[in-house]
């Protein structure tokens, strides 16, 4: 079964970073972190920082904001669809009180947690969950809900290129049927991500690419 196979694979220790220090996925990983740095500065008052991120694999995020505000300055929702990896980020993060580590149901696309969660969020980051959701559109309106007025979408994905596909291809559920039953990458373009927010309703979305790519269709890019 090669997506029983793929998916051990990636929950296996030496991929457990890939989605933070890999040099396909690290520039989307830093702007991430940099744009988290630059709210946390910019933070005032005593209203909590609400933030859900949905991630394809553990993240340090939640670490390094918890050095940049005080603990009771942060509600942060970190959500994975897999039980084991759920788990292990709760022992990780046992010792935040600010971090809830949620499952996210694909079937109602909801998180679920055993504490109360935000019924909105400033910021939103779904680091290359959304193409693995079962219907990435109703994900895009599931989190619409669940963003606050005002809030910031950071959507991290990653071009459909060969080595994507190569990898990742092993599982029959990364393809769809595509003109003429073609097998189609989950994976999208920027420009397909960008055309679907906005037809939902999103607006003001910018792409950003990594700069040493040099125009090519390769590696990962942040929609904001």
């Amino acid at each position: 079964d090669g997506g029983a196979f793929l998916r051990q694979l990636r929950l296996s220790r030496p991929c457990e970073t890939l989605y933070a220090v890999a040099p396909a996925y690290r520039g989307a990983y830093l702007a991430i972190q940099q744009t988290l740095r630059g709210l946390a500065g910019a933070w005032a008052g005593d209203r909590r920082l609400r933030i859900l991120e949905i991630t394809a694999g553990p993240s340090e995020l939640p670490r390094q904001l918890g050095d940049l505000l005080p603990a009771d300055h942060i509600e942060y929702v970190l959500a994975h669809s897999d039980d084991e990896t759920c788990a292990r980020l709760q022992a990780e993060y046992q010792e935040h009180p600010f971090v809830t580590v949620a499952k996210v149901d694909e079937d109602n696309l909801a998180a679920l947690a055993e504490n109360a969660l935000p019924e909105r969020f400033d910021v939103v980051i779904l680091r290359h969950w959304v193409h693995q959701a079962r219907n990435p559109v109703a994900a895009l309106q599931m989190i619409a809900r669940k963003l606050a007025s005002g809030g910031l979408l950071l959507l991290a994905e990653r071009y459909p290129d060969l080595s994507a596909d190569f990898v990742s291809g092993i599982d029959p559920g990364w393809w769809y049927a595509g003109p003429g039953a073609k097998p189609v990458s989950r994976l999208q373009t920027p420009v397909a991500w960008k055309n679907g927010l906005e037809e939902l309703g999103w607006e003001g979305v910018e792409t950003f690419v990594e700069p040493a790519s040099a125009g090519l269709p390769g590696g990962c890019y942040l929609l904001v």
